[in-house]
């Protein structure tokens, strides 16, 4: 039991001077106050100083581009994965706008508010076995704080997964079902809450884990957007340099529909 007492600034400043005791038990307590936020801000600062690498812009005003039957589908994808904190697996090739996409879920979804990260598994450093190197990752011991660590909320979009050794996404998928976190060399459990967005060009299973399905098609596979992707990024480009909106003739849009793309939406 206990009970909480209100007193006017008149009154507690009389306590003080008739109890110098009191007033140094007060002082010690804010000073103690100030070391933990002077501690908290360093904290944070290195912290944000650790994510700088990772951060990635997200979308504004773009939007999906394209009405073909593969643009509408991946429309109501990010809409259904936009809705929970579920991990999403997206299966997509190079130059297919995965990260534009992972940045449009999190943008859409109750996380909004906190930060946006990407990682890609094939700028890992190596180990002399070949191996990558999972420290970035995961961290390790008591020196190396991992992205998910660092991150602490939020949305992470892990690249190139699949370049992970099966025991590096067994603790990936155990973190997913848990909520919990092992750093390299350690066998302290760290809590994290960050929503994963797994991205591969190969399939990835994450089994009896409830989870959204993405699949990102190649420019090849969307030649009925072409025309919208060209008139979309010519005129973003005329906005951007302050230029009267241009127009693409039909011989320009025919040469753009008929060039064999490898994919990669930047070709454009």
């Amino acid at each position: 039991p206990s009970e909480v007492w209100f007193l006017d600034r008149d009154t507690f400043q009389a306590l003080t001077q008739a109890h110098p005791d009191f007033q140094q038990e007060i002082t010690s307590l804010l000073v103690q106050d100030l070391e933990q936020f002077t501690q908290r801000i360093a904290t944070e600062q290195a912290r944000i100083q650790g994510l700088q690498p990772y951060l990635s812009p997200l979308p504004d005003t773009e939007k999906i581009v394209g009405s073909s039957k593969a643009s509408e589908k991946l429309k109501q994808a990010v809409i259904k994965a936009s809705e929970d904190q579920n991990p999403v697996v997206m299966q997509a090739q190079q130059g297919t706008g995965k990260t534009f996409i992972s940045g449009l879920i999190h943008q859409q979804s109750a996380l909004k508010d906190q930060l946006f990260a990407e990682i890609d598994c094939a700028f890992l450093p190596r180990e002399e076995n070949g191996k990558i190197n999972s420290d970035r990752v995961f961290g390790n011991g008591e020196a190396v704080i991992g992205i998910l660590e660092l991150l602490e909320r939020g949305t992470l979009a892990i690249d190139n997964v699949h370049l992970l050794s099966h025991p590096e996404r067994d603790r990936l998928y155990e973190y997913l079902k848990t909520g919990i976190i092992y750093r390299n060399q350690s066998t302290i459990p760290r809590p994290v809450a960050v929503r994963l967005i797994l991205i591969s060009p190969q399939k990835i299973l994450l089994p009896h884990l409830e989870h959204h399905q993405i699949k990102l098609f190649s420019l090849t596979q969307r030649k009925s957007d072409i025309k919208e992707f060209a008139l979309y990024f010519v005129r973003k480009f005329c906005q951007e340099v302050d230029h009267p909106f241009l127009d693409l003739d039909q011989a320009d849009l025919r040469r753009l529909i008929s060039y064999d793309y490898p994919g990669n939406i930047a070709e454009l």
